[in-house]
């Protein structure tokens, strides 16, 4: 390998062949060695539960206590994190 300053090291091949790194194709599939995130799931499930919280409550006209539901709200997120990082944690052991 020369020490060239026009040497190719990394980068997009510019003539658009969809290579990615030298020799790498270019995908748009991802990476299956790469688990989904527990923490990302979580919160998706909080915006969702948050979400249809609003709805039911504006549709049945009942009054909810933000406070009391934002409590219980994180408590089941957190809980939710705990056991995803325990089941994770014991897969990656096996």
């Amino acid at each position: 390998m020369s020490n060239s300053p026009t040497e190719k090291i990394f980068g997009p091949d510019p003539a658009g062949s969809g290579a990615g790194l030298e020799g790498e194709p270019a995908t748009d599939q991802p990476d299956p060695s790469r688990p989904v995130r527990i923490g990302t799931v979580v919160w998706g499930l909080i915006v969702a539960v948050l979400g249809a919280l609003m709805v039911i409550a504006r549709q049945a006209s009942i009054q909810l206590d933000p406070a009391q539901v934002a409590i219980w709200v994180l408590l089941g997120a957190g809980l939710a994190m705990v056991i995803g990082g325990i089941a994770s944690a014991a897969t990656r052991r096996k």
